[in-house]
């Protein structure tokens, strides 16, 4: 949830009669002296205390006529930049379809040498360098529902999206802030929105949109392994509407009934075709009202699969029951010998003193959009633990995310002084 609370001047000010003493950042736990603080200003800071207790939200205070001037209220102040921006962005919650905040919050970091923009779609948009010869970080920045308290315990940051993914893209933006980018070079880095949800609209504007270029993808991987593809995505949304019977008639059978059949016959299909897949129905709604019933059912489609899977499942008919494909999209796997990986395992090499694990995830991402229409080298990297992804447990340690920025920043930098023209 995202609370502003407005106020007559542009955020909190150090001193009441200057509008340009505002104060950007204020941690709330460190605020011991307010004497600066004067009238009314005093009961919205003691608003924001009691909403920063439960630490469910983040908190600004903003000026009634404007939202680029205000302060950002924060419950932890970390001494290392990086870290506090890591913190800030699992502070700031935002579910698919509502990112906004947390994208127009990055859209307003000054970082030099760094232009920034938010794209039709939504997505957050950072470039650094102007030469011809391209790469893409691609992460996002949207999460699953739930939003907890944020934590840092032992070490490690804890909350809804710090694993899935924004360990990832703020290793990214870190990356961007540190690298030197050669004269003919340019780094862009595009958080992404609705990666989470069935339309992936931000990878779909990346796509439709963009110059192709190498795309690194920010998803958790582990610090030590590199991704280097995805099972496909198959997601079905069936709807059963019945004739209500008594149950106790002779060969009744529920809308529920109806739908869990068929959908079981749905996976024998899927089976023959992708015996390595997976599948589980991911949603079943109810209506006792009219008999009707909704499931959403989820495959994930093994780059082994046999063609023809979505025509063979469409022939399957019912009367009583509509069937609607949300998402049909392939697995996708890179090459580990292109220029990219390479770079990759030689960041391995100077930071962690190893070749690099590679591996290809059960799960899907938005590198699977972009390689319907985009033959460039990808991989996917960023610290997490994707077992936790989510979870209720989402956590990553602090040392885990300053090594994986290391080892980016060295693969970017090798990558980058490499590059040709014909790295395709």
């Amino acid at each position: 949830m995202n609370i502003n609370i407005s106020t007559s001047t542009p955020g909190l000010l150090y001193n009441v009669n200057d509008v340009d003493s505002g104060i950007p950042d204020l941690y709330i736990k460190e605020l011991t002296d307010t004497s600066f603080i004067k009238g009314k200003m005093k009961q919205k800071l003691r608003a924001v205390k009691r909403v920063m207790k439960h630490g469910r939200c983040d908190v600004a205070i903003t000026g009634v006529h404007s939202l680029e001037h205000k302060t950002w209220v924060w419950n932890y102040h970390q001494a290392d930049y990086y870290e506090q921006l890591f913190t800030n962005i699992v502070t700031i919650p935002s579910v698919s379809f509502d990112e906004h905040v947390l994208a127009n919050y990055l859209n307003d970091l000054k970082m030099a040498n760094i232009t920034s923009n938010i794209d039709s779609a939504g997505n957050i948009v950072l470039k650094k360098g102007s030469g011809h010869k391209k790469l893409l970080l691609l992460g996002h920045i949207d999460t699953v529902r739930n939003f907890w308290q944020v934590k840092i315990e032992a070490g490690s940051l804890k909350g809804r999206g710090a694993v899935d993914a924004k360990a990832p893209f703020a290793t990214f933006l870190s990356v961007l802030n540190k690298v030197k980018v050669p004269s003919d070079c340019q780094l862009i880095v595009i958080g992404a929105v609705e990666e989470e949800s069935s339309s992936s609209k931000g990878a779909y504007q990346v796509r439709d949109n963009y110059e192709k270029m190498p795309v690194i993808i920010g998803e958790p991987s582990g610090i030590e392994k590199l991704t280097l593809g995805y099972n496909g995505l198959l997601k079905l949304k069936l709807n059963c509407h019945m004739v209500q019977g008594h149950s106790a008639g002779k060969g009744a059978i529920s809308s529920i009934d109806a739908l869990i059949d068929y959908s079981n016959k749905i996976r024998e299909i899927m089976a023959n075709y992708d015996p390595k897949g997976l599948s589980s129905i991911q949603d079943i709604s109810h209506s006792k009202s009219d008999n009707q019933t909704e499931l959403l059912l989820n495959f994930r489609v093994s780059r082994y699969v046999k063609s023809g899977y979505v025509e063979a499942i469409k022939k399957q008919t019912d009367k009583n029951i509509s069937l609607e494909v949300l998402r049909d999209t392939p697995a996708s796997t890179s090459k580990r010998s292109n220029q990219l990986a390479n770079a990759f395992v030689s960041g391995f090499k100077v930071v962690q003193k190893m070749i690099p694990e590679y591996i290809v995830k059960t799960g899907t991402s938005d590198m699977n959009t972009l390689a319907t229409q985009w033959t460039v080298p990808m991989v996917a990297y960023g610290p997490g633990d994707s077992t936790l992804d989510h979870t209720l447990q989402e956590e990553v340690p602090f040392a885990d995310y300053h090594l994986g920025i290391q080892t980016l920043q060295e693969a970017i930098q090798t990558y980058l002084g490499k590059v040709t023209d014909n790295d395709k």
